[in-house]
């Protein structure tokens, strides 16, 4: 019962990092997509690897791997039907997702404000290139 209960508290977690990590203030045409397509990303990732350390087997890194290769193969082929592209935020969403899955909801966390403020230095800097040209 107990393990049910954390697997929810985690797909939780790993749909609203996701949704973080997909917003952009600058887009106001297509937000609610944005941030639905994040957290489903961020919930992917979160399934992925939840599932595969559920499991009691002795080796459980293969599954692991194949797991998160197939993740990212599930995030492809959501980006197509989107007409997206693979950009940072949509690999950070994944890559927290993964450790929200593993369990490591703080490093996620930490790594979601990394990317925040990744993001937001990286598009003042690129706007005043832009200006100085």
């Amino acid at each position: 019962m107990l393990d049910i209960l954390g697997f929810i508290i985690k797909l939780i977690f790993g749909c609203l990092l996701g949704g973080i990590c997909k917003y952009d203030k600058k887009e106001s045409f297509n937000e609610i997509t944005s941030i639905f397509t994040g957290a489903m990303i961020g919930a992917i990732g979160t399934i992925s690897t939840s599932f595969s350390l559920s499991l009691n087997i002795d080796n459980y890194s293969v599954l692991l791997g194949f797991m998160i290769i197939s993740s990212i193969f599930t995030l492809k082929i959501i980006l197509d039907q989107n007409n997206e592209e693979i950009g940072i935020r949509e690999l950070f969403s994944l890559i927290v997702g993964w450790f929200v899955g593993v369990g490591n909801i703080l490093h996620a966390i930490i790594l979601t404000i990394f990317l925040i403020f990744f993001l937001i230095r990286f598009s003042e800097n690129k706007e005043d290139d832009l200006d100085n040209i």
